[in-house]
């Protein structure tokens, strides 16, 4: 599996299922931290008002923690693109 790359300058929203016991968010925020993220840069769950194309989403399913690249699209939506697994 190729490595994955996270743009630091980019936002990365913590999706609902991230937020759901504490082991599993310690377990990504300590991911985060090894991949050098600000954490200013973590958002606990989906702003509409700041999100913007190129963020990232990260979704807890089916046990793995998996990284998505997120895309606006109009009106009032977005899409997500799998990068990997972390």
């Amino acid at each position: 599996m190729a490595s994955i790359t996270i743009d630091n300058s980019k936002r990365i929203f913590l999706a609902p299922s991230c937020l759901k016991d504490q082991k599993t968010l310690d377990i990504i925020l300590k991911i985060l931290e090894g991949y050098k993220v600000p954490k200013e840069k973590i958002i606990k769950g989906i702003d509409m008002d700041i999100l913007s194309s190129g963020d990232y989403l990260i979704r807890y399913l089916d046990e793995k923690i998996k990284l998505f690249k997120i895309q606006l699209t109009l009106p009032f939506g977005y899409t997500t693109d799998l990068i990997g697994n972390l």
